[in-house]
């Protein structure tokens, strides 16, 4: 818990006014910080027809202590390798806990590939982080050449 202490005073012509303190209501732990950087060496490393493993590291940081408690958001689009361009709308983000995600599609016929984006929250943070995004999919199950410069 921490507790804050202020003393205020004016300005004017005649000099400064009285102090006025005061103090402010305990506020709880954690102070809301912002979002850590993106994640790090983001690559699938498996991918079938019917799922596809992302894996990565957490962004980087020089105080562990920051890292306590991070928690990823996932989702995913269609991509065109041809095109470079996501077909799709993404789907809404699920958490994951670890920097390990497994995807799991109901169907995929066609192999067709995917934009995977994931981002970072520490326990404190006010928001997630920046996305990273790789491309990857049964046709294309590891290729980090896909991903499109961010």
């Amino acid at each position: 818990e921490i507790i804050f202490e202020l003393e205020t005073r004016n300005l004017n012509a005649q000099g400064y006014s009285t102090a006025m303190r005061m103090a402010t209501d305990v506020v709880p732990l954690p102070i809301p910080v912002h979002q850590p950087g993106r994640v790090q060496s983001l690559r699938v490393t498996s991918a079938s027809r019917s799922e596809v493993i992302i894996k990565w590291s957490p962004p980087p940081g020089a105080d562990p202590a920051f890292f306590t408690g991070m928690s990823y958001q996932i989702s995913y689009a269609p991509y065109n390798r041809t095109t470079g361009v996501v077909t799709g709308a993404f789907t809404t983000p699920t958490a994951e806990a670890t920097a390990t995600a497994t995807i799991a599609f109901s169907t995929n016929p066609t192999g067709e590939l995917f934009a995977f984006d994931v981002q970072a929250r520490n326990k404190n943070a006010l928001s997630f982080g920046v996305a990273q995004r790789v491309i990857g999919g049964p046709r294309l199950p590891c290729d980090p050449s896909a991903s499109p410069p961010r």
